[in-house]
């Protein structure tokens, strides 16, 4: 059986951590998952001396206190974290953001999809390696 995979959630909306959650759920596969209401609380958690290694971080691109794209720039100059695959999540893609987050390091950048079903397949394929 496959260890349970540690994922870091970065998004305010209350909404859309419940269609996160409930993707994981669904998906056979055992997760621990936490979640960031701000990227100020992401940061300090992965700069704590207690800090724990995720196998993935999503983060929201319009995550108040520090977006998304400045924790990602974090993330990837991080000692520990450096190597933790990262996916980006946003409303609407564009070829500047596009750009800038596979420049800096994301993994994928990710549309948030319009329905839950689609939400889900997207999540399970990512964390389903």
């Amino acid at each position: 059986m496959k260890n349970s995979l540690k994922i870091a959630l970065l998004e305010d909306d209350d909404d859309d951590q419940l269609l996160f959650k409930e993707a994981i759920d669904s998906s056979a596969i055992p997760v621990e998952l936490t979640i960031f209401n701000d990227g100020l609380s992401l940061v300090k958690e992965l700069k704590s001396e207690h800090t724990q290694k995720f196998d993935f971080i999503f983060l929201d691109v319009n995550a108040p206190k520090i977006d998304g794209i400045e924790c990602l720039k974090q993330i990837k100059e991080d000692k520990i974290h450096h190597e933790t695959d990262c996916i980006v999540l946003t409303t609407v893609i564009n070829e500047e953001l596009a750009k800038v987050v596979y420049e800096t390091g994301a993994k994928q950048l990710i549309k948030k999809p319009d329905s839950f079903e689609e939400f889900e397949e997207t999540i399970k394929h990512i964390i389903d390696k």
